[in-house]
Parts: C-alpha cells; structure tokens; sequence
C-alpha cells in the first residue's frame, strides 16, 4: 500500500501532517491486511512541480527530520 510520508502541495491550505499519525495509518494499513507499505516520496525534489511535496527525507537528505524518525522508528518495531 502506497501512502504519502508528509505534507502536499496541491490544496488551497496545505497543512503538516501532525506527529504520530504518519504511524497511526502505517498500522491501520498493515491491520487491513497490507503484506507491503510505500512511502511516497523517499526524498523531497530540489526543483520541479513537486517540489514543495512531502517526503520521508527533506531537501538536505539529512535523516534527522520528524517524518525519517517516524518511519524509522516503525521499522524497528
């Protein structure tokens, strides 16, 4: 199952997806029955018409951001 890993860019108000709920709908998918989970956009565009679209890491492919975290910690459990 494919799901976003932050914040779009296409709404009028584009709001930060809050903290835990990245993880709150990584378990509701695995409950329904998921064998797979996508995280769209390992890592956010430098350019283009995406590039204001959330991603696992940010611009500086730094992995110390709240998204990587949260993704890395469901990876441990």
């Amino acid at each position: 199952m494919e799901q976003k890993a932050g914040n779009v860019s296409w709404q009028d108000v584009n709001s930060l997806v809050r903290p835990g709920v990245l993880r709150m709908f990584t378990y509701q998918l695995v409950s329904r029955g998921a064998t797979a989970i996508l995280f769209f956009r390992w890592r956010q565009p430098r350019f283009g018409t995406e590039k204001f679209h959330g991603a696992v890491l940010p611009h500086n492919a730094r992995p110390d951001g709240r998204v990587f975290r949260e993704v890395a910690q469901w990876g441990r459990n």
